[in-house]
């Protein structure tokens, strides 16, 4: 039986216009035209050619043109019905993601925005960091500058003190060598 079954399915195959070889293009436009050219009679569980129908212009024009549109109507049913049920089915597994999301979703905005607090911080201390380093580098660019004159005004002073005092002290001996 099974050498059997295998003869007859390599002479469809032998019988077929498709070439296995054949590129997938091919093969969908093949595929497309007979599903075009096909319709499921749920009353006959068969499908029925519909090309044939519309190439066999009979008396019974308006039997075969009302069983197509009952046909048509019946796997339009079919297919609202089928996308029905997967609306629900997607419908069910949305509300189901979303009890298991929820809280990470939440929990995912929280950190988002201590993050983005913790972003503009790490701006503002930036900035902070890089204006008292900039001071600092003046500072210490700065800083001979004023030792120097600093040690100068120094020396000034120290000079004017002793001359000051030399002043002082020859007025002393002055004023001493008038009162003796």
């Amino acid at each position: 039986e099974l050498q059997s079954a295998s003869d007859l399915i390599t002479e469809e195959l032998n019988n077929s216009n498709i070439d296995l070889n054949s590129n997938f293009n091919d093969f969908v436009s093949i595929s497309n035209s007979v599903h075009s050219n096909y319709i499921y009679s749920p009353e006959s569980k068969q499908f029925i050619n519909t090309s044939d129908n519309n190439n066999n212009n009979n008396n019974n024009d308006d039997d075969d043109d009302d069983e197509i549109l009952e046909l048509f109507s019946s796997e339009f049913d079919h297919l609202h019905s089928l996308m029905i049920k997967e609306a629900e089915k997607a419908k069910k597994l949305e509300q189901k993601t979303h009890v298991y999301n929820h809280g990470y979703q939440m929990r995912a905005l929280n950190l988002e925005k201590d993050i983005c607090s913790l972003y503009s911080h790490i701006e503002l201390y930036q900035n902070q960091l890089d204006c008292f380093s900039f001071l600092l580098n003046q500072e210490d660019s700065s800083i001979d500058s004023r030792i120097t004159r600093l040690t100068s005004e120094i020396n000034v002073q120290k000079e004017r003190e002793n001359d000051l005092q030399k002043q002082y002290s020859d007025l002393t001996k002055q004023l001493q060598a008038l009162s003796t």
